[in-house]
């Protein structure tokens, strides 16, 4: 992907073709304005990684910022500049892979078990507390 033309910048009357390779190394050098042009080539594929993961567009959005924030405050850590598309998107799949195994951590609401709420004296509070009071250490 080293010849991928993202846009051209006039110069002059010459036009400039920008690769990604050179606006990576535009943003490393603290160019900020450089990066937008790279996040915009590859925002659709994030995206689409994103929303395959999460079927949801809002959690896939925040998936899709927090790739860029990270890719932006890694930049200094892409060995090959020309590779910004593949290296995204890998930072892209590991925050769906967190994500995902966050959401399987989360107990779904219709499978608790309801709680019981009682008084002590009360029928179900004698019954509860003898259960408990049967049950071993390791329990």
């Amino acid at each position: 992907m080293t010849g991928l033309r993202i846009s051209s910048r006039p110069l002059g009357e010459v036009q400039v073709p920008t690769t990604c390779a050179h606006l990576v190394l535009r943003a490393r050098e603290g160019d900020r304005d450089a990066f937008t042009p790279l996040m915009q080539s590859f925002e659709g594929d994030v995206r689409a990684i994103c929303r395959r993961f999460t079927r949801d567009d809002d959690d896939a959005e925040d998936l899709v910022l927090e790739s860029f924030v990270e890719a932006y405050l890694k930049l200094d850590q892409l060995r090959a500049p020309e590779s910004f598309g593949p290296w995204v998107k890998s930072i892209a799949r590991n925050h769906c892979r967190s994500w995902y195994r966050s959401q399987r951590a989360i107990p779904d609401p219709d499978l608790l078990v309801p709680t019981l709420h009682c008084d002590e004296g009360d029928e179900g509070y004698d019954r509860v507390a003898h259960g408990v009071a049967r049950l071993s250490q390791d329990h």
